[in-house]
């Protein structure tokens, strides 16, 4: 059996911590970024931000995909840690993962590293990887 793989993706954006870090945590924002390719619908069941309320997702491409999620917020420390598990999601084959969020100021904005844990495959690192990179282009358009 292989150890689980992990992909880090690093993006700087141009805007102040504490404005990423809501970006980060307040329900109506994430919608808008987080979900892979703009025509994607995402929405979220309690998506508050405290170490260990769970939360529940669905994400769906009208007319082609719909799928459900859920976790568990495992670290949270403003403006600067956000840690989550993803529960195994059999509907995808996917395993429980984790994914931790560190931003850090930087003179011109701050720094965003995506570490998401626990991944199966290559294949699941690529489409993972891909989904990130997308994700946080969407997020650096924010208005911030």
């Amino acid at each position: 059996m292989t150890a689980p793989l992990a992909v880090t993706i690093t993006r700087d954006l141009a805007a102040p911590i504490e404005a990423v870090w809501r970006a980060w945590t307040d329900a109506a924002a994430v919608v808008r970024w987080m979900k892979c390719a703009p025509d994607i619908v995402l929405a979220f069941d309690n998506w508050r931000p405290a170490t260990g309320t769970r939360f529940t997702s669905s994400m769906s491409k009208p007319g082609a995909w719909a799928m459900r999620g859920s976790g568990e917020f495992l670290i949270v420390e403003p403006p600067r840690l956000l840690a989550y598990r993803l529960d195994a999601n059999p509907e995808i084959g996917a395993p429980p993962t984790e994914v931790r969020v560190e931003l850090t100021p930087r003179r011109s904005g701050t720094r965003v590293v995506v570490v998401h844990t626990g991944l199966p495959d290559e294949s699941m690192c690529r489409v993972i990887e891909d989904g990130w990179s997308s994700s946080l282009t969407m997020l650096g358009r924010e208005p911030f």
